[in-house]
């Protein structure tokens, strides 16, 4: 999708190899996002509104990492990624504000450690992360960086199996290979 949106926004090529990688990669994430129709009944499935959720969100990311690419032409890496974090916060602010209504101040409950975890998750797993993506953007492609997608579900069902003993069905594994398989299509030349 991300390969799509750039061809038709800014003009990037698409090799037959890409195209194919990206095909393959796409079957493979929607061989493990229609799961829940093919192994009905299967509880290592998911969940067919969880997985379009996820499907929708891919959509939006490769819309911002396409924008992303267009943005740096006039601005560098972290003035898209601050603006990123700083249009985030003013849009999510009113759901604070409705949370502070709703339900008592949940901060007097957060212990040292949880209060550390979230400092951490911030810092690393959004300002770092999204920085990281947008010097990938600005080196790679809005293409590139949009592969990691096909590789988060694999990553996660295998590290759910090894670490909390989730199960792996025969379409997380057949997905997950096409969606690998897919990636090195795209990246390897």
């Amino acid at each position: 999708l991300t390969g799509i949106i750039a061809f038709r926004l800014l003009g990037d090529k698409l090799t037959t190899r890409s195209l194919a990688g990206i095909i393959i990669g796409f079957i493979g994430i929607a061989t493990v996002i229609l799961l829940p129709v093919i192994e009905e009944g299967d509880k290592f499935s998911g969940n067919l509104t969880g997985n379009l959720l996820i499907a929708i969100g891919v959509v939006c990311y490769s819309i911002y990492l396409v924008l992303s690419k267009k943005a740096q032409k006039h601005h560098s890496p972290a003035t898209i990624n601050n603006a990123f974090i700083f249009l985030t916060t003013i849009l999510l602010f009113p759901f604070f504000l409705l949370e502070l209504i709703i339900s008592p101040p949940w901060w007097n409950n957060v212990t040292l450690s949880s209060f550390s975890s979230l400092i951490y998750t911030a810092v690393f797993g959004t300002i770092g992360l999204y920085l990281v993506k947008q010097y990938s953007v600005k080196h790679g492609g809005a293409l590139i960086t949009s592969l990691s997608m096909y590789l988060v579900p694999v990553f996660t069902f295998t590290l759910a199996y090894i670490l909390l003993g989730e199960g792996l069905t025969t379409g997380l594994v057949i997905g997950g290979a096409l969606a690998l398989l897919g990636v090195f299509l795209v990246t390897s030349k």
